[in-house]
């Protein structure tokens, strides 16, 4: 079974993913200490991460940034951020 961690500082939609990938058949699991999220990337080993952009602490991209240097799980930016440079910025990052 696939695991899917999320990475969404916003409760309703954190929940709202997560009961979704659940029904789907996934296993889900979220982050709630955003201070420590890469201890969490690397102990669930997920194989798919959904990574919003604006978290409290740092934002999405470094965070991204510095899965990279260890890992090559695919990484899909959830977010209402729609600029152009912010799509290319996330591609760039290898989200």
């Amino acid at each position: 079974m696939n695991k899917i961690l999320i990475i969404e500082d916003e409760l309703v939609i954190r929940e709202e993913l997560t009961i979704l990938l659940k029904n789907a058949g996934y296993l889900a699991e979220t982050v709630l200490d955003f201070d420590d999220c890469i201890s969490e990337v690397e102990t669930y080993n997920p194989d798919l991460i959904l990574l919003d952009i604006n978290l409290p602490g740092q934002d999405g991209f470094r965070l991204c940034s510095s899965i990279r240097s260890f890992s090559s799980v695919p990484i899909i930016f959830i977010t209402g951020r729609d600029t152009p440079f912010d799509e290319l910025q996330a591609l760039t990052l290898g989200g």
